[in-house]
């Protein structure tokens, strides 16, 4: 079986060989119109040495070396274009089943990929998302704030950082609704220009776990103090009865002396 690599190897030197021979002979009209033009008679000098036998032979290896060359190179421009093609395929399978949001913006922040993941915490499909600002899944009042951020880290040095360190940070979903996230930034170049990807997580469950451990932690703490002070209002009453019963015993204990 002939492989796709040497039809288009043979393809490649059959078309040049074509693209060659048209090319040629439209040089040689151009020369003979400047004879013409110029008043010089005879044969071009060059159209005699396309004619002897030697120069056509030299000339015809040279085409079929340089048709060779070309061929050559045009089959690995393939190859690696196709193996690139395949890197990126898997590259977007690999974002597209990870368990966490991946929003990648380029330097304008508007959204360039959007996976799987971030189609279910913001409730959108990523043939929606793809083209809008990243301000469309943030809360309104964070929008001035977060694009300063992003500039910023644009101007720095650093590749990537967690985001969030100074403040909560929440998203917006499709229909308006609000929620706690975790995220990170990182940036890289691509063929256009610097990108950045965020990789984020919706928190709320966690967020929501850690209110009622907080809410827990206050009640026992109520608790605690509840029965610390219901113990010492029991010692004070124990050691109220025990001086009022004492006092009285030495009350009577005087009365059968005297």
């Amino acid at each position: 079986m002939v492989s796709s690599r040497t039809v288009l190897l043979f393809g490649a030197v059959a078309a040049g060989a074509i693209l060659a021979g048209t090319a040629w002979s439209v040089w040689l009209q151009y020369l003979r119109a400047m004879d013409a033009v110029h008043g010089v008679t005879g044969p071009h000098p060059l159209v005699a040495w396309r004619t002897d036998a030697s120069a056509s032979a030299l000339l015809a290896v040279t085409a079929a070396v340089a048709l060779m060359a070309f061929a050559v190179f045009l089959a690995r421009k393939v190859a690696v274009e196709g193996h690139l093609r395949q890197v990126e395929r898997q590259h977007e399978n690999i974002i597209d089943q990870a368990m966490d949001a991946i929003v990648t913006v380029d330097v304008s922040q508007h959204v360039v990929s959007f996976n799987k993941a971030a189609e279910q915490v913001f409730g959108v499909s990523a043939a929606q998302a793809l083209g809008q600002p990243l301000n469309n899944f943030l809360p309104e009042r964070y929008h001035a704030v977060h694009s300063g951020h992003v500039q910023h880290f644009a101007r720095t040095g650093t590749t990537a950082r967690r985001m969030g360190e100074r403040r909560a940070l929440h998203g917006r979903r499709a229909d308006g609704s609000e929620f706690p996230l975790d995220a990170s930034i990182s940036r890289s170049m691509g063929p256009d220009g610097m990108l950045f990807t965020v990789i984020l997580r919706d928190i709320t469950l966690q967020v929501q776990a850690e209110e009622a451990l907080r809410k827990s932690h206050q009640e026992l703490q109520m608790l605690a103090r509840s029965a610390n002070e219901a113990l010492e209002s029991q010692r004070r009453r124990v050691a109220r009865e025990l001086h009022d019963e004492l006092g009285g015993a030495l009350t009577a204990l005087k009365m059968d002396m005297a």
